[in-house]
C-alpha cells in the first residue's frame, strides 16, 4: 500500500496495522510534515499537514486521498472503525478540527469513533456564521455517509456546545442521539467581536511560545506566522493563507457560541467540568444560563477538581465517557 511505505520510508519501519496510530509508533511533528510532503508527492495531491494529525492512521489518511474530491472527505474523519457499540461522533474544538481527541479513539472504546471538522480549514471554503448554519452543515455532512442514524455525540471546550445543538437538529431529522457529552464546555463566552478575537489569539500563541511581541510594528497572522517559521516552532499549517483561515475558523466559532441561545432537549446530557469552566470576562448567568439551568431532563453534572493533565486525556474521564455511552445504550454492566 502505498500510504505504508511513506511511513516506512519515515518511521524506518512499516506500521503494525492499517489502524495504528502515528504518533504511538515514533511519529511527531517533524515526521508529520515529512509524511504530508511524501503523500503529496506520491499522490499529487493537496494534503494539509493537520490532515495527519486528525487521521493518524494509514486507513484514514488512505481515506481522504480516495475521496479527496468529494465534499463529505473534508468534513469527516473515521478515528475509529471497529467496535459494537453505537457509534461516538466528536465535534471539533475552538480551532475547527480535531487535534487532542486521539484518546477517544483507544481501545477503551467499543465502539467506532469519528470526527466532524469545521468549515472554512480548507481552501475555497465559507466558515459558518451562525449554531444552525454549523449544525447544518455537520448534518449534511453525517447525512452523505453510511454511519448508522444511532449515535452519540460528544464536544470538547465550544465542541460541547456544537454537539448540544447537533443534536436537537439530528434529532429533528430522525435521527437517534442516544447521549450528549459535554467536556468542560460552556455557553458563556466574552463578546469579542471577530477582529478582537484574532487579536487575542495571535498574543495568546505569541505568549504561549515565550515570545515577546514586537513593538514595530502591529502583530498581524503573517508576521507571527513567519517568526515561528524563523524559530523552528512547531504549526499545523504549512502556509501563512491556512494559518489565516484557522484563525478566522477560530474567531467564527467562538462568536457562534457569544450568539447561542440554546432551549432544553430531551436528549441524556453529560457536563464534565472543571473549576475554570467559564472564562473571565464572559457573559454572567442572568445573561446567558448555564446548562443546569436549561431545563433539559435527563442532565447529569460532574464537578472535577483541577487535574494534572488535560481533561481529554485523563484516563478516569474517558473510563467515564465510555461508561456513560453504555448506559444510555443499556449496556452497562
Amino acid at each position: 500500500m502505498l500510504v505504508s511505505a511513506q511511513w516506512e520510508k519515515i518511521l524506518g519501519a512499516a506500521p503494525s496495522s492499517i489502524d495504528a496510530n502515528f504518533f504511538a509508533t515514533g511519529g511527531d511533528s517533524f515526521k508529520a510534515a515529512r509524511v504530508a510532503g511524501a503523500l503529496r508527492v506520491a499522490f499529487g495531491k493537496d494534503v494539509p499537514l493537520h490532515e495527519i494529525f486528525d487521521r493518524p492512521t494509514v486507513r484514514a489518511q488512505a481515506e481522504f486521498l480516495r475521496s479527496q474530491d468529494s465534499d463529505g472527505a473534508r468534513g469527516i474523519v473515521t478515528l475509529k472503525a471497529d467496535g459494537t457499540g453505537a457509534p461516538l461522533v466528536l465535534l471539533p474544538g475552538g480551532g475547527g478540527s480535531l487535534v487532542g481527541l486521539g484518546a477517544f479513539a483507544g481501545r477503551g472504546f467499543e465502539r467506532p469513533v469519528y470526527g466532524l471538522r469545521a468549515p472554512g480549514l480548507c481552501r475555497g471554503e465559507r466558515s459558518a456564521r451562525s449554531a444552525a448554519e454549523l449544525s447544518t452543515h455537520f448534518a449534511d455532512v453525517l447525512c452523505a455517509t453510511p454511519i448508522p442514524r444511532r449515535i452519540h455525540l460528544a464536544g470538547y471546550c465550544f465542541g460541547g456546545v456544537y454537539a448540544y445543538h447537533l443534536a436537537d437538529v439530528l434529532t429533528g431529522l430522525g435521527w437517534e442521539v442516544l447521549s450528549v457529552t459535554l467536556l468542560d464546555s460552556s455557553l458563556a463566552a466574552p463578546d469579542l467581536s471577530h477582529h478582537e478575537i484574532v487579536e487575542q489569539r495571535l498574543t495568546q500563541l505569541l505568549s504561549n511560545a515565550g515570545m515577546v511581541e514586537d513593538g514595530t510594528a502591529p502583530l498581524t497572522s503573517a508576521a507571527l506566522f513567519t517568526r515561528f517559521k524563523e524559530s523552528g516552532h512547531d504549526l499545523l499549517e504549512e502556509d501563512a493563507d491556512a494559518f489565516q483561515r484557522r484563525l478566522d475558523v477560530y474567531a467564527s466559532l467562538w462568536r457562534i457560541v457569544v450568539d447561542y441561545r440554546p432551549r432544553a432537549i430531551g436528549n441524556p446530557v453529560l457536563l464534565y467540568s472543571l473549576p475554570d469552566r467559564i472564562e473571565a470576562g464572559a457573559a454572567s448567568p442572568a445573561e446567558v444560563p448555564d446548562w443546569s439551568q436549561l431545563g433539559c431532563a435527563l442532565f447529569r453534572q460532574i464537578d472535577l477538581p483541577e487535574l494534572d493533565t488535560a481533561l481529554t486525556l485523563h484516563p478516569p474521564v474517558l473510563e467515564g465517557v465510555e461508561l456513560w455511552l453504555k448506559e444510555n445504550e443499556g449496556t452497562a454492566c
